[in-house]
């Protein structure tokens, strides 16, 4: 099934978060590695010392890094862009989407206690 056809309404509350949420892991999960980011299976591989480490440690270092920045970029796309501009205010100092996918919750914890 092609992700575009996919539509997934902007986040906008705790009373579209199930709905949002089963939708989102259903498109991260077509896009390369990024289900994997937001889950933690996939990191950014540890440092290389470029001056210590072998022309085939750099290049797997180089390949990795960049499957990585791939896979982070794809999250990152999909999750900001099904977004209210309210929620991501909550979450725009992200850089990688592992941070969206360990605080993805807690936007709403409150809210849901009030409840």
């Amino acid at each position: 099934m092609d992700s575009t056809k996919v539509q997934v309404k902007p986040l906008r509350g705790s009373s579209d978060w199930p709905l949002w949420k089963h939708k989102i892991v259903f498109v991260l999960k077509t896009r390369a590695g990024a289900n994997d980011v937001v889950q933690g299976r996939l990191c950014a591989p540890a440092p290389v010392s470029f001056t210590s480490a072998s022309q085939s440690e750099r290049e797997k270092y180089a390949a990795d890094l960049e499957k990585y920045k791939e896979a982070n970029n794809e999250a990152m796309t999909v999750l900001t862009n099904t977004l209210e501009d309210e929620v991501l205010h909550k979450v725009i100092r992200f850089q990688h989407a592992r941070e969206f996918g360990t605080y993805k919750e807690k936007p709403f914890s409150s809210e849901r206690r009030k409840e």
